[in-house]
C-alpha cells in the first residue's frame, strides 16, 4: 500500500508546484416559503457555503473543495435526507450540481430547536462537471440555491439561494482599566470578532454572524459570564448591541489564562439594534467596544474599543521535502495564511489573528495533531511560537482545512515575523508524521538592499519628480520591504517611521510610512526639510540601499486625479461626476498634496488638528480658464501631508474643464470636473 501511495503522490506532487489557494465566501437563508410549492412550515435555517479552489499558474482551478455549515432552528426533530445545491433562481426548480452525499439509506437526525449539520465535499480535478460548478460560484453564487430534503418532505422542506458574503475581521486589545465603574482586578487580554453577512440589492441586511473570542489573564478567577458588543466610546458605558452565548463553566485556569470561544452568533435582520450594531462593525467598528463579565466583576472585568485589521497574505506551498526528517513520502499543500493585525502608534504590532486557507492533497486518511508557526530557518527544526490550527482529521486526506487562529498572544513572534519571514515556517503535524508532513518558510531569504527607480508625488503624476517638504510621495523599486503593510489596523495620531522593518530617511531625517510593499511606498517627507536637493534612503531591515537624489521645492503642489479627479462638492461631500456636475456658485473642496509648510507649522507624521486650520500661503485657482475665488487652503484635518482647497466655480463654466492651482508661482497638474 505504501509504494502505491509513493508512485500516486509522486505522480502528484509534479502537478502541485505552481499551485494557489483561493476561497469564496457565500451564504444562504433557508425558508419553507422558498420551495417551489411553497411548504408551510415554521423551519428556518442558515447555512454558511465556503468554495475553496486550487488555481494552476494561469488561474485555472484544477480541484477545490465546498464546505457546508447549515445551522437549523425548527419546531420539531426531523431526519434529513439530502442538502443539495442546485442551480437555478427563485421561483424554479433546478437540477442537482453539488451533493453532500446525504439519501434517505444515508440520511441525519436535526433535534427540535438549534441544530446543525457540516459536511465538506471534494471537488477533484477529474470531475469536469463539479469542477465548472466550483468555477459558476467563484463568478456568480446568486445562480444556486440549496435545499433540504426529509423523508416526510422529499422534494424539501427549506431551500435559500446564495449570496456573496461580506467579511470584516475586528480586533481589540482588552484591559481591566478601561472598566466602567473600575474594577479592583487586574486583567489584560485580546478579543477578536469576524462578522459575515449578505445584502440584498437595497444594502440590506439579509443575514449576518459574528464569530467572537478572546485569550486573556487575570487576577480574578471567578466564571466568566458574559461576552458583549457595547454601543458607546471610550469612557461612556453603552448599551448591548450583541451577545455570545458564553459556556457553561468558562474560566481561566489556575494561572488566571483563559481562552474563550470562538463563539457564534446570527443576528435577527427584523432586529434594528442587532442590525445597527452589525453595520457599524463593517463601516465604524471605533463606535462599539466589547467587554468581558464574572461573577466577581457582573460590571465588567475586560473592555477595549474594537478596531479594523490589517491584512497581510502569505501565499505558501507546504511541502513534504521541506522537512527535516522527510516522510516516506511526498506531499504537497496549497495554502494562504492571513495574519491580520493592529498597530500601535510605532507601527508594531499590538494584537493579531491568523487565518489559515490550506488545501489537504494527501491521497489517505489523515489525523493531523496541529498546524504550528516554527522560529527557524529552512531545513532546520525551530521552536513552536504560534498555534494557528487544533487538532482536526479528514477522512479522506482530500479537503481544506478554513479558519482563524485564537488571539495570539506571542508578539514578539508575530513582530519578527512581519520584519524577518525568512526565519519563521509553518509546519502540518500528523500522527503518522509527528515532526511534521508538510511544511513552508513564509518568504525566501531577502539579502539583496532595495533598490530605488523612481520617486514622484502621491498623486501618481509620473511628471511630478519636483517634491515638497511635507508633502506625500511614492517611492518605487524593488525589494523595498519585505512584507506589504499599510495602517489600517494602526491607531495613534504621529504616523510611525517604520513598517515591518522598513524605514525611509530624506536629507538624514525620517519620513512617515503610510505603506510599504517590495516595489512601492507611499510615504510623508520630513516638513522640516530646506528646498534643493537632498539623499533619500531606504532600509529594508537589511541595511540602506543606494542614495536616490531628489529635488524639494517650497511648494510642488499635485492634484490627485487617479482614478478620478478628488474634487467633492463641500455642501455633502459628493464626488464630482458626470453624473453629479458642479454648479456655478458651488464651493468645492480640491484634494492636493505637495503645498507645503502651514501656519501653524506641520510636525512630520503628526495628524493635522481640526483647530485651528493649518492654513498654507496664498493659493490661486482656475476652473475652464476663469479665475476661481479660493475661500481658503489648509492642511486636511486628521491627515498628513494632505491638503484641502476650497474654491468657488465661477459663472460661465459649462461641461468638461480643467481645474488647477498655483502656489508660490508653482502650478499643479490639470483635473478635469463637469460643471453643468
Amino acid at each position: 500500500m505504501k509504494s502505491l501511495v509513493f508512485v500516486l503522490a509522486l505522480a502528484s506532487s509534479a502537478l502541485l508546484s505552481a499551485q494557489t489557494a483561493d476561497t469564496a465566501l457565500s451564504r444562504a437563508v433557508l425558508l419553507p416559503a422558498n420551495e417551489v410549492p411553497s411548504v408551510n412550515n415554521t423551519s428556518r435555517a442558515v447555512a454558511d457555503v465556503t468554495a475553496n479552489a486550487v488555481r494552476d499558474a494561469s488561474g485555472q482551478i484544477v480541484s477545490g473543495s465546498i464546505d457546508f455549515m447549515l445551522r437549523a432552528t425548527l419546531p420539531a426533530a426531523i431526519t434529513v435526507t439530502g442538502i443539495n445545491l442546485y442551480s437555478g433562481v427563485a421561483g424554479q426548480n433546478g437540477a442537482i450540481v453539488i451533493s453532500t452525499g446525504l439519501s434517505a439509506s444515508n440520511s441525519r437526525a436535526l433535534q427540535s430547536g438549534t441544530d446543525l449539520l457540516h459536511f465538506q465535499v471534494p471537488i477533484r480535478g477529474t470531475d469536469a462537471a463539479q469542477l465548472a460548478t466550483l468555477n459558476a460560484i467563484f463568478q456568480d453564487p446568486t445562480k444556486f440555491y440549496l435545499n433540504v430534503t426529509t423523508t416526510t418532505l422529499p422534494n424539501g422542506l427549506m431551500r435559500g439561494p446564495l449570496a456573496k458574503a461580506q467579511a470584516v475581521v475586528l480586533q481589540a486589545v482588552l484591559t481591566s482599566d478601561s472598566v466602567l465603574p473600575a474594577t479592583a482586578d487586574s486583567a489584560t487580554g485580546f478579543a477578536q470578532l469576524i462578522a459575515i453577512g449578505t445584502r440584498d440589492a437595497a444594502g440590506n441586511w439579509t443575514s449576518g454572524e459574528v464569530y467572537m473570542a478572546s485569550t486573556a489573564t487575570s487576577s480574578d478567577q471567578s466564571t466568566i459570564n458574559g461576552f458583549h458588543i457595547h454601543t458607546g466610546s471610550t469612557g461612556t458605558v453603552g448599551a448591548i448591541g450583541l451577545t455570545a452565548t458564553v459556556p457553561p463553566g468558562a474560566a481561566p485556569d489556575p494561572n488566571g489564562f483563559f481562552v474563550l470561544g470562538p463563539i457564534n452568533t446570527e443576528i435577527t435582520t427584523t432586529n434594528t439594534v442587532q442590525t445597527g450594531v452589525f453595520t457599524n462593525l463593517f463601516v465604524n467598528p471605533t463606535s462599539l467596544y466589547v467587554d468581558l463579565h464574572t461573577v466577581q466583576n457582573p460590571n465588567g472585568l475586560l473592555r477595549a474599543q474594537l478596531r479594523p485589521s490589517d491584512a497581510m497574505r502569505f501565499p505558501l506551498l507546504l511541502d513534504s521535502a521541506n522537512e527535516v526528517a522527510a516522510p516516506y513520502v511526498r506531499f504537497q499543500a496549497p495554502a494562504a495564511f492571513t495574519l491580520y493585525t493592529l498597530r500601535n502608534e510605532d507601527g508594531s504590532i499590538a494584537a493579531g489573528t491568523l487565518l489559515t486557507d490550506l488545501n489537504l492533497r494527501f491521497l489517505e486518511p489523515q489525523q493531523f495533531i496541529g498546524l504550528f508557526v516554527h522560529d527557524g530557518a529552512a531545513l532546520t527544526d525551530g521552536p513552536v511560537s504560534i498555534k494557528a490550527a487544533p487538532d482536526f482529521n479528514s477522512d479522506t486526506g482530500f479537503g481544506n482545512y478554513y479558519n482563524w487562529s485564537q488571539p495570539i498572544t506571542n508578539l514578539a513572534a508575530l513582530n519578527d515575523l512581519v520584519q524577518n519571514p525568512e526565519n519563521h515556517y509553518v509546519n502540518l503535524h500528523s500522527l503518522t508524521s509527528p515532526g511534521g508532513v508538510v511544511r513552508a518558510q513564509f518568504a525566501a531569504p531577502v539579502r539583496s538592499a532595495p533598490t530605488i527607480s523612481a520617486v514622484i508625488s502621491a498623486n501618481l503624476d509620473k511628471n511630478a519628480s519636483t517634491l515638497a517638504p511635507g508633502g506625500l510621495v511614492s517611492i518605487f523599486g524593488s525589494n523595498l520591504a519585505k512584507v506589504t503593510a499599510d495602517l489600517s489596523g494602526w491607531s495613534g495620531r504621529q504616523i510611525p517611521a517604520a513598517l515591518n522593518g522598513t524605514s525611509v530617511t530624506v536629507g538624514g531625517k525620517p519620513a512617515a510610512l503610510l505603506y510599504v510593499s517590495p516595489t512601492q511606498i507611499n510615504a510623508q517627507l520630513p516638513a522640516d526639510l530646506a528646498p534643493g536637493a537632498q539623499t533619500l534612503l531606504v532600509d529594508n531591515g537589511n541595511g540602506p540601499g543606494a542614495a536616490y537624489s531628489v529635488t524639494l521645492a517650497a511648494a510642488a503642489p499635485a492634484l490627485f486625479f487617479a482614478p478620478t479627479a478628488a474634487v467633492v462638492k463641500n455642501s455633502n461631500y459628493s464626488l464630482i461626476s458626470a453624473a453629479n456636475p458642479a454648479k456655478a456658485g458651488d464651493i468645492l473642496l480640491v484634494y492636493a498634496t505637495g503645498l507645503g509648510q502651514t501656519s501653524p507649522a506641520l510636525t512630520t507624521g503628526m495628524l493635522v488638528a481640526a483647530t485651528p486650520l493649518s492654513i498654507t500661503p496664498a493659493v490661486t485657482a482656475t476652473i475652464g480658464g476663469k479665475a476661481a475665488s479660493v475661500v481658503y487652503s489648509a492642511a486636511s484635518p486628521g491627515f498628513a501631508g494632505l491638503y484641502q482647497v476650497a474654491v468657488t466655480v465661477p459663472a460661465g463654466v459649462t461641461g468638461a474643464v480643467p481645474l488647477q492651482i498655483t502656489l508660490s508661482g508653482a502650478a499643479s497638474n490639470t483635473v478635469t470636473i463637469t460643471v453643468q
